[in-house]
């Protein structure tokens, strides 16, 4: 089981600069990739998203990249002096406010990232791959997590189920006894009841609050649950086809709850739907 959060982050420094590439990602039922690059750069942007997509698959991801230039890079005075009188005579034409100098000398003193001979930055490519990496990392350790997180609530749900079956069973003979107290009172004249009619009313009222099946297929759903999510089976779409199971469990819960009629197996009905909305949370965050 892999988790959709996670975190890398790399970094490469020389006399240049600082580069530093970080990835971060949270769930969501699609693939949605956004790239801050400072400067910005296109053709990176794009080999980068092909990267992610292929590496991480579904989920909210952001990579940033940023480049800070180091003591060694600082632009030639004379350069910043010609770039600055450049762009003085251009704001005097156009009659803009005069260029600021030291914004001129930041913009000057960005380095240039060495290109591969595709055009795309090596070392950026590189540094995006370590931080996927990490990002995968902490994932698969976030999916233990889950993974413990589910079984348990697993668990939990399967007692309820066993729980709702014994209450469920003594309903019948509860109903039985106040039946027949309520017949004895309208028909409190006659000596005796027909046992055809309390038999016929029992039989109506047993296949009407029968929660058998449901109980046996809210076992199989949980059995099915199990069987998908192994410690060490990180497969996609394995949270959405968890979501699936989980609503087909809540719709036999409903189905119970609507045959409930007494307190204690509402009460249990309740607590149930309390654990499949926890597990649907843990779900959505599953990849």
């Amino acid at each position: 089981m892999r988790s959709m959060t996670g975190f890398g982050a790399a970094e490469h420094s020389d006399a240049q600069g600082r580069l530093q590439v970080q990835v971060s990602c949270v769930n969501n039922r699609r693939s949605q990739i956004q790239v801050r690059c400072e400067p910005r750069d296109l053709a990176v942007e794009e080999q980068i998203r092909q990267r992610v997509g292929a590496a991480l698959g579904r989920g909210s991801v952001t990579v940033q990249i940023r480049w800070q230039a180091g003591a060694g890079a600082a632009s030639d005075l004379s350069a910043v002096a010609d770039q600055w009188r450049a762009l003085k005579d251009l704001a005097d034409r156009l009659g803009a406010p005069l260029p600021r100098l030291e914004l001129v000398a930041t913009v000057m003193s960005r380095a240039t990232v060495a290109m591969a001979p595709e055009g795309v930055p090596t070392q950026v490519m590189e540094l995006c791959d370590q931080a996927l990496s990490a990002c995968l990392l902490m994932r698969d350790r976030e999916g233990d997590h889950l993974h413990a997180v589910v079984m348990a609530q697993l668990e939990l749900l399967e007692g309820l189920c066993e729980r709702m079956q014994e209450v469920a069973a003594g309903r019948l003979e509860r109903y039985r006894e106040q039946l027949l107290e309520r017949m004895r009172a309208v028909l409190a004249e006659r000596a005796d009841i027909e046992e055809a009619h309390l038999l016929r009313e029992m039989a109506v009222y047993a296949d009407r609050l029968d929660i058998t099946e449901e109980m046996d297929r809210l076992a199989g759903h949980i059995d099915h649950c199990r069987s998908l999510i192994g410690p060490s089976d990180a497969r996609q779409e394995l949270g959405k086809r968890l979501e699936f199971l989980l609503q087909e469990m809540l719709r036999e819960v409903n189905t119970t709850g609507s045959k409930a009629n007494d307190v204690d197996l509402s009460m249990l009905v309740v607590e149930a739907k309390a654990v499949l909305e926890q597990l649907r949370e843990q779900a959505a965050n599953i990849w």
